[in-house]
């Protein structure tokens, strides 16, 4: 069976990914391999209730896919593996400091976020109209209304929900860097500085999405493994048992992404399998649907939506693009949803040299970003940025198994959003607590 074949393909990838990247379970490559393993598992065990059988073209586009931003990423390793030689022996010590903020501060972005969540409950009660005593069907009937008609949240909610996500990913760094900077990890005197993080993320419950929740875990994990190689000057390999606690927070998070269905007004009978399986795995077959079912699709942009949308909002150009894809059911009617991997944009626009193409580019951006985090030994505002943008961002390599999270989400608003981050971190941490121990 080809889906078989692309499960072992996808295993050689992680093991190719894990040796080539000096044993780093958190390489780009690895985690990109890591998704489309489980997303092909997740395939597999629905073989028969939604009648998969994968082509060999479907095959050879996601393993060419894989490859090549496994490719790019060796390259990109080897080259700067190379020019570092003869600078190892002048390398610095890297500098871990704790970050002390005042309670002021920590109260000020608490209330902030609070607000922002009520502004946002308000407009979903305006969009749903109205709260009928059942929560969940309220946020059903506000996403379907978001989603299909022509209402949007007022955009300075919009904008205020960025600078709340500013604050909720500055103090999620800030916690980590603290409970690993000590002698000995403390994490009841810094948990103070979780509470923003907590408050921004129940906030993007009320969105309607748990893309924010994923987004968040892997930022913490990632944080996590950051602080703990940061520690130890990126010297000490990962042991087992960090492995099964990577293993365990993934099961867990499952369990959560199940269990707040409800909250986000997703309405379902399955069961927890069911569930996380399609969502999961539905990518896969959606893809081969796409690729092999005869069906003509209007050819629209679909790469770069935002900032095609962003470039027709200024009246530059006036070109029409598709950022929402088309719902698709398979065998017996079942419905799988409107994901195709992030490949089918790229395969749709530009062929199987956009696969190539963008998943180089997409490797390249993280891959550089990645190892300007590993390298810096300074604590300053553009270092820590840096490892909080590429933390905030790292889940869309995982999931691109998915869909294509970094790439179509490129717009003015994203560049925005950046600014308004980079503002949040140089508000909340002062200049002079990067300079000295506390």
């Amino acid at each position: 069976m080809v889906l078989i074949l692309l499960i072992i393909t996808c295993l050689f990838f992680m093991y190719i990914s894990y040796v080539f990247s000096g044993k780093n379970i958190m390489s780009p490559s690895l985690l990109l391999s890591v998704g489309y393993f489980i997303a092909s598992v997740s395939c597999f065990m629905n073989v028969n209730k939604w009648g998969v059988e994968l082509h060999i073209n479907t095959y050879l586009i996601i393993t060419l896919g894989v490859f090549a931003f496994l490719s790019m990423e060796i390259i990109f390793n080897y080259i700067k593996q190379k020019n570092r030689k003869n600078k190892e022996e002048n390398k610095e010590v890297i500098e871990m400091h704790q970050i002390q903020i005042s309670n002021m501060k920590i109260v000020i972005c608490i209330i902030f976020n609070i607000i922002v969540a009520i502004l946002y409950l308000s407009e979903i009660l305006r969009i749903s109209g109205g709260y009928n005593g059942d929560f969940n069907e309220m946020m059903n009937s506000y996403k379907r209304a978001y989603s299909y008609e022509n209402v949007e949240v007022k955009n300075y909610v919009v904008q205020l929900m960025k600078f709340s996500k500013g604050i909720g990913y500055t103090f999620l760094y800030v916690f980590f860097n603290n409970i690993f900077s000590l002698d000995r990890i403390k994490i009841k005197r810094n948990l103070k500085y979780l509470i923003p993080s907590v408050t921004y993320l129940l906030t993007t419950f009320l969105i309607g999405g748990r893309l924010n929740m994923i987004s968040f875990s892997v930022a913490s994990i990632f944080l996590i493994f950051y602080n703990w190689n940061k520690r130890y000057q990126w010297k000490k390999k990962i042991n087992k048992k960090f492995i099964k606690i990577l293993c365990l927070s993934f099961i867990v998070f499952l369990v959560a992404f199940y269990y707040t269905k409800n909250i986000v007004g997703r309405i379902t009978e399955r069961n927890f399998f069911e569930y996380i399986t399609e969502y999961l795995g539905g990518s896969i077959q959606l893809f081969d649907e796409y690729l092999n079912s005869g069906i003509k699709i209007t050819k629209k942009i679909e790469t770069f939506p935002g900032i095609i949308q962003s470039l027709n909002k200024l009246k530059i150009i006036e070109v029409e693009t598709r950022k929402s894809l088309e719902f698709r059911h398979v065998i017996d009617g079942v419905y799988l949803g409107n994901i195709y991997t992030g490949l089918r944009r790229y395969y749709n626009d530009m062929g199987i040299f956009g696969v190539i193409a963008i998943q180089f580019l997409y490797s390249l951006i993280f891959n550089k970003m990645y190892y300007k985090i590993k390298t810096h030994n300074k604590t300053s505002y553009n270092n820590i940025f840096r490892v909080i943008f590429y933390s905030s961002n790292l889940f869309s390599i995982l999931i691109q198994a998915m869909e294509d999270h970094f790439m179509i989400d490129l717009s003015i608003g994203f560049l925005i959003e950046i600014i308004i981050m980079y503002f949040i971190l140089t508000l909340i941490i002062n200049k002079e607590t990067l300079k000295k121990e506390v």
